[in-house]
């Protein structure tokens, strides 16, 4: 249960914050609003795999059970993804009641397959691949298809209910095919 903890804060208040502060300063500093959407997909899928590295080396867990792996970095996802949504709620109080409830509605939606999902796929690809129990393709694979994805979410072609529910049905089928190949392997 603390290693729980450790994992949902170090999303929340280690890879949260610090993508927030950085993305906050890089998107003063463009020009192209549209280039922020692109550069922060990449900058938070990073700032989530570098700070789930760091505390999984620190907290010395198993590098060889990768069920482990894909829980401990979706569980420090959530905790990104909690604190992404307090800031969202923070930055968009003033709008109203109703349309403040409608973008919490939105958000809460779509969280289904978010953050969570991209750092654990991200994360499995990158310890799979430097311990080699998996085939270096299906890693890179892993490793770059959710930070795409995020890209896509949050790019102008994401415009509609249709392309929102294909990027997600998208994730969700590369999360259960990575747990389905990882599931399999004897640890």
């Amino acid at each position: 249960m603390t290693e729980i903890f450790l994992y949902i804060l170090s999303g929340s208040l280690l890879a949260g914050s610090l993508s927030y502060r950085i993305i906050y300063h890089l998107d003063n500093f463009l020009f192209n609003a549209h280039s922020i959407l692109i550069i922060g997909a990449i900058l938070e899928d990073l700032l989530k795999l570098i700070v789930f590295i760091i505390v999984f080396y620190i907290s010395r867990s198993q590098s060889d059970n990768l069920l482990k792996i894909l829980f401990l970095a979706s569980i420090l996802g959530l905790g990104f993804q909690l604190y992404e949504d307090y800031f969202f709620i923070l930055n968009n109080i003033d709008l109203g009641f109703s349309n403040l409830f409608s973008s919490l509605l939105y958000r809460v939606s779509n969280a289904i397959t978010s953050h969570w999902m991209y750092t654990g796929i991200t994360a499995l690809g990158f310890i799979a691949f430097i311990t080699d129990k998996i085939s270096k393709e299906k890693c890179l694979f892993w490793l770059i298809s959710p930070c795409i994805l995020h890209i896509l979410w949050n790019s102008d072609w994401n415009n509609s209910s249709l392309i929102s529910s294909i990027i997600s049905a998208i994730t969700f089928s590369i999360y259960i095919s990575a747990y389905s190949v990882i599931s399999t392997i004897k640890n």
